[in-house]
């Protein structure tokens, strides 16, 4: 799986930062379900966290460049 990463990432460079927003939040929500009890947050509440982090994600690469 972990040699896929470039290959998605390449993938998601030519969609749009929209694509790429989605696909860091998307990870994000895998992390952050793995290591939370069930029923500890509310669904929306993860939502809004895995999209904060996924735009800190594209500013932290926007300005790394």
């Amino acid at each position: 799986m972990m040699e896929d990463i470039p290959k998605v990432l390449a993938e998601l460079r030519g969609a749009g930062d929209d694509s790429l927003r989605d696909w860091f939040a998307g990870q994000a929500l895998v992390g952050m379900l793995a290591s939370m009890k069930e029923g500890s947050c509310a669904y929306g509440e993860i939502a809004e966290g895995c999209y904060f982090m996924a735009d800190a994600m594209i500013e932290a690469r926007e300005t790394s460049r």
